[in-house]
């Protein structure tokens, strides 16, 4: 598969990330690259969320370890974020947990953990965020959505870890988060609520 290179380089990732964290440097900076003048990471696939996650493993058992348990983990998340986004609109546990197996087990996603691009396998922030905007519109209280700071809090924050995962994931959100704003304005009866709510997550 030719992918030892992106192993290595997530194996590194979570190596800086946890040196980083406990020489009290920034992550998104690293002066072992390109030295003596360092080098930015802000947009190479640091993928810090998943780097973050595993350092009590890292510490315990080593890089290499924390590695094979963030693929582990990404995966089950990336079924579990499915399986959420679809029993929001399907009852019950049997179509939302085939949805699930079925999001975890597509042909992207199979070869992205062959070719150990970790910062790829982790797709459990795009249904995530998916399902966030869908409580954004559903905010109001009569409605029986979540309250509108909640709702707002939870597309920021899922957001934000799809953009430090992979800034195609970040993109990917952007153009549906969008998408869905204006096909909800436009079909909506109530604009002026939606917008301060778009508002409101836009400037989060």
């Amino acid at each position: 598969y030719g992918g030892f290179e992106d192993a290595s380089q997530n194996i590194w990732n979570v190596w800086w990330t946890g040196w980083a964290l406990e020489h009290g440097q920034n992550p998104f900076w690293s002066p072992l690259l390109y030295y003596p003048e360092g080098v930015q990471m802000y947009v190479q696939t640091l993928n810090l969320p998943a780097t973050l996650v595993v350092q009590p493993v890292h510490a315990l058992a080593g890089p290499v370890a924390a590695y094979n348990v963030s693929v582990l983990l990404a995966c089950m998340l990336t079924g579990h974020g499915g399986f959420l986004l679809v029993r929001h609109f399907v009852p019950g546990v049997a179509i939302p947990f085939l949805c699930g197996a079925l999001l975890l087990a597509g042909p992207f996603h199979l070869m992205k953990i062959q070719s150990n691009q970790l910062n790829l396998v982790s797709m459990q922030w795009i249904p995530l965020f998916m399902l966030a905007l869908i409580w954004l519109n559903q905010s109001a209280g009569r409605h029986g959505g979540l309250p509108l700071p909640v709702s707002v809090l939870a597309a920021i924050g899922f957001f934000l870890p799809a953009a430090l995962t992979d800034w195609y994931w970040a993109l990917i959100c952007g153009i549906y988060a969008l998408l869905w704003c204006g096909l909800s304005l436009v079909w909506s009866d109530a604009r002026g609520p939606l917008i301060r709510r778009y508002l409101l997550f836009g400037g989060g």
